[in-house]
C-alpha cells in the first residue's frame, strides 16, 4: 500500500477542544491496570522492554490524571490494547499495541500532562498544491483497525480545510467524496505532541 504524503504545520492558535464523554477516576485506574496485567503475562522473549516502560509510565500518570481530561474512547483504546495482548497476540499486534502506547506518552510528554486531551486537526485536502473541496475526512485509530464494527470519526465540516477533534493517538486519515464514495488513500499520522495541527492530506 502506497503511504502517501501528509505534511504538518504546527497551528500557532490553540482551538480548544470540543466537549467529550467522560469518565471515572476508577474506570482508567481499572483499563491502565488491565494493561500492565496483560504486557506482564507476555512471555519476555516476546515482549519490547519499549512497551513495558510504555505501560509503566501511563500506570504512574494515572493519580496525576483528571478524568474529565479522559474521554470513553482513549479509555476503549487502553482495554482493547489491552486485550489485543492476551493469548498469543502476533509480532505485528504488539508492534502496533507499542507505537500506540509510546504516542500517548509522547503526548503527555510534550504537553505536560496526564493521561487524555484532545487534537483539533484542520485538514487541508489537496491534489497537486491545489485545494480540493467538499471532501469528508474519516480518521481511524489504527489499533481499531483490528476491532470489528468501530465506525471511523468524520470532520465536522468538509474541506478545505475539513475540522475534527480526535484524542491522542496513531490515526489512519483519508478523504471521501461524499457525492461519490470515492476514498482516498488511507495516510497513517500520529496525532500527538500539540493541542492543534494543520496537516496537509494530498488527494492522488
Amino acid at each position: 500500500m502506497k503511504t502517501g504524503f501528509i505534511a504538518v504545520v504546527l497551528l500557532t492558535l490553540i482551538a480548544p477542544p470540543t466537549p467529550h464523554a467522560q469518565v471515572r477516576a476508577d474506570e482508567l485506574s481499572q483499563a491502565v491496570g488491565q494493561l500492565l496485567i496483560a504486557v506482564d503475562d507476555l512471555l519476555p522473549a516476546v515482549r519490547p522492554p519499549q512497551l513495558a516502560e510504555a505501560a509503566q509510565w501511563l500506570s504512574r500518570r494515572v493519580a496525576s490524571t483528571n478524568p474529565d481530561q479522559v474521554s470513553e474512547d482513549y479509555l476503549r483504546s487502553l482495554r482493547h490494547a489491552a486485550d489485543l495482548l492476551k493469548g498469543k497476540p502476533s509480532k505485528d499486534v504488539i508492534d502496533d499495541v507499542t507505537s500506540e502506547l509510546q504516542a500517548k506518552v509522547e503526548h503527555c510528554r510534550a504537553l505536560g500532562i496526564g493521561m487524555g486531551g484532545t487534537v483539533t486537526l484542520k485538514i487541508n485536502t489537496l491534489r497537486a498544491g491545489k485545494p480540493v473541496p467538499n471532501l469528508r475526512v474519516q480518521a481511524l485509530l489504527k489499533i481499531f483497525e483490528r476491532l470489528e464494527n468501530i465506525p471511523p470519526r468524520n470532520s465536522a465540516r468538509v474541506s478545505s480545510p475539513a475540522e475534527m477533534t480526535l484524542d491522542p493517538g496513531r490515526y489512519w486519515l483519508w478523504a471521501v467524496d461524499e457525492a461519490t464514495g470515492a476514498k482516498s488513500e488511507r495516510v497513517l499520522h500520529a496525532v500527538i505532541g500539540q493541542k492543534a495541527l494543520l496537516i496537509d492530506l494530498t488527494i492522488p
